[in-house]
């Protein structure tokens, strides 16, 4: 590498849409709020996001919100999203690894 230390943030199960407030906002969206700010102040090598951005799978909604929150993270530290099952199901098909892909990215 160039020298410098590899420091790898991992967070996981996001689950946008798992629960709203009264209002009917993303209770998720001031959680990772935090967790941004936290990460920004880091300043880590690679931000690693292991699955479940969303609750429900191809729910559009949840995963706008979701990619979101997560620009906000600064654009200068890599972020790596793998799908987890509440993004692509259980048994994930075609259609539905295209969607992800789509949206979010390989």
């Amino acid at each position: 590498m160039n020298g410098r230390d590899v420091f790898v943030v991992q967070i996981s199960d996001l689950q946008f849409g798992m629960y709203r407030s009264v209002d009917g906002r993303f209770v998720a969206s001031g959680l990772v709020g935090q967790a941004v700010a936290a990460i920004k102040s880091i300043r880590p090598t690679l931000v690693l996001c292991t699955g479940d951005l969303i609750d429900a799978p191809g729910s559009e909604e949840q995963l706008t919100h979701a990619l979101d929150k997560l620009k906000e993270l600064d654009p200068e530290i890599p972020l790596l999203v793998v799908p987890g099952n509440h993004d692509i199901g259980d048994v994930p098909g075609p259609s539905t690894l295209a969607w992800y892909r789509e949206t979010v990215g390989r």
